[in-house]
């Protein structure tokens, strides 16, 4: 009996240390258009930033997640929209390809 109770605590901590988790990823982004220059972003947790602008998480709808300044009342009109799997950035309409570095 007492080898279930520490294994029902040890898993429980587990579960509660795993949710409290935050990713940090540094991504290379370049431009569709050759013109303009590539960037970096950096995702942390429930924030996106680049350069010295940090945006939040506004939701997610399907594989895309969304960022903005100030989150507006229907996620998807966000400005920034984001693709992990396929590292797709779209900023305002213009698209970008992301790398993780």
């Amino acid at each position: 009996m007492h080898y279930i109770k520490f294994a029902i605590s040890v898993i429980v901590t587990i579960f509660i240390l795993g949710c409290d988790r935050q990713d940090y990823v540094t991504w290379k982004c370049q431009p569709s258009l050759p013109n303009e220059k590539s960037f970096s972003m950096i995702v942390h947790g429930a924030k996106l930033s680049i350069a010295s602008d940090a945006y939040l998480y506004c939701g997610s709808l399907g594989p895309n997640s969304y960022f903005d300044m100030n989150c507006p009342a229907s996620t998807n009109q966000s400005n920034i929209a984001f693709e992990q799997k396929s590292g797709i950035l779209i900023i305002e309409h213009k698209k970008y390809q992301c790398s993780a570095l």
